[in-house]
C-alpha cells in the first residue's frame, strides 16, 4: 500500500496545559498526492494551518478548497475530511486539543467549525514552533508553550478585529471562521450594484479571485439557491419598491431600472412571482396605501379637535 502521508514532527503529551487548554498533539505533516480520507469526527478540537499546496477540506458536507495561508478550526464531533487536488505534496502544522478549564488568559471557543485566511501574522508562529519541534534544542518544550500561546492570542485577536469591524459577534464569528460566507458577500454586493444589467458569472469570479465554478457551488450552499435565482429575486423585490415609489414612471422604465430591456419578458416574470402584472400590483397597492393614509389623516383629525 502507498504511503499516503509522512508525519516530519510530532508531539503527544499528557500534560501540556495552557490557556484552558489540555494539548494532546502538534503535529508536522507532509501529505502526498494520493492523500484522501473518509468522513470522521473527533472527540478534541483541531487546528490545521495549510503550509503550502492544495486540496479540499470537508466540514460537516461543506466543501471548501485550501492552499497555503489557510487555517481550519474542526469543532469535536464535527465531521470533516481532507483530500489532495493536486500533483505535488501539501505540508500542515497541526495542534489538536481540549478545553478544561477556564480563567481570564483563556483562548474563547469559535461558535463554528471553519475556515479562514491567515491575515494576522500566524504563519511566522507556525514556523517558530516547527523549529523547536525538529531542532529540540535545550528548554524546547518552553519555548513551545509560548509560540503556542502567542498564536492563540492572535487567533483571538482576529475575532475581536472582525467584531470591531463588522459591529456583531455572531456575524464576526462568522466572517472569521468562514472563508466562503465572505466571499459570497462579497459577490453579492457586486452583483447589487450592477442589478440593473446582466452580470456574466465569470465577471463576478474575477471580482473576488476565484474560479467560476467554486463561485457558483459556495454561492449556493451559503444562499439555498443559484446566482440566477438570487439576482431575480432581488430584481423583484427592487422592482416592487420602484412601482411603488415612483407611481409616474412607465413599467417600461421600471423594468429598465432593475436590468430588463424586453418590458413583456419582465411583465410575465414578475406575475410569476408575484402574483399580479405589475400593473395590477401599483394599482392595488397604492389604493391600499391610499386608504390607509387617510384612515391616519381621519384619526389626526379627530384627535386635533379634541379639547
Amino acid at each position: 500500500m502507498a504511503i499516503q502521508q509522512l508525519v516530519r514532527y510530532q508531539l503527544e503529551t499528557d500534560d501540556f496545559y495552557i490557556m484552558g487548554l489540555r494539548v494532546i498533539k502538534i503535529m508536522n505533516i507532509e501529505y502526498f498526492p494520493i492523500y484522501c480520507t473518509d468522513p470522521h469526527v473527533h472527540d478534541y478540537w483541531s487546528l490545521f494551518y495549510f503550509i503550502n499546496g492544495t486540496g479540499a477540506m470537508y466540514i460537516n458536507g461543506l466543501r471548501e478548497e485550501v492552499s497555503d495561508g489557510h487555517v481550519a478550526i474542526i469543532r469535536p464531533y464535527d465531521e470533516h475530511c481532507f483530500i489532495m487536488n493536486g500533483t505535488d505534496t501539501a505540508t500542515t502544522f497541526e495542534i489538536k486539543w481540549q478545553f478544561y478549564r477556564e480563567t481570564d488568559l483563556d483562548f474563547s471557543q469559535p461558535e463554528w467549525s471553519g475556515i479562514f485566511r491567515d491575515r494576522y501574522g500566524l504563519r511566522f508562529y507556525v514556523q517558530q514552533a516547527i523549529e523547536e519541534l525538529s531542532l529540540r534544542p535545550r528548554n524546547w518544550e518552553i519555548m513551545l508553550r509560548s509560540i503556542i500561546s502567542s498564536m492563540l492570542v492572535q487567533i483571538d485577536r482576529a475575532l475581536l478585529a472582525e467584531i470591531d469591524r463588522v459591529g456583531d459577534m455572531q456575524q464576526a464569528s462568522r466572517s472569521v471562521f468562514s472563508y466562503r460566507h465572505a466571499l459570497v458577500k462579497r459577490a453579492e454586493r457586486y452583483l447589487l450594484a450592477h442589478i440593473n444589467r446582466l452580470v456574466p458569472i465569470e465577471e463576478v469570479a474575477k471580482v473576488v479571485a476565484v474560479s467560476p465554478k467554486y463561485l457558483a457551488e459556495i454561492f449556493k450552499q451559503e444562499n439555498n439557491q443559484s446566482i440566477k435565482k438570487w439576482i431575480i429575486n432581488h430584481r423583484m423585490a427592487l422592482a416592487k419598491r420602484e412601482l411603488l415609489k415612483y407611481p409616474k414612471k412607465s413599467i417600461r422604465q421600471i423594468a429598465l431600472s432593475v436590468g430588463y430591456e424586453d418590458v413583456h419578458y419582465f411583465s410575465r416574470l414578475f406575475k410569476s412571482k408575484v402574483g399580479l402584472s405589475p400593473t395590477k400590483f401599483r394599482a392595488v397597492n397604492a389604493k391600499l396605501i391610499y386608504e390607509k393614509n387617510k384612515h391616519v389623516s381621519h384619526i389626526g383629525d379627530g384627535l386635533a379637535r379634541r379639547p
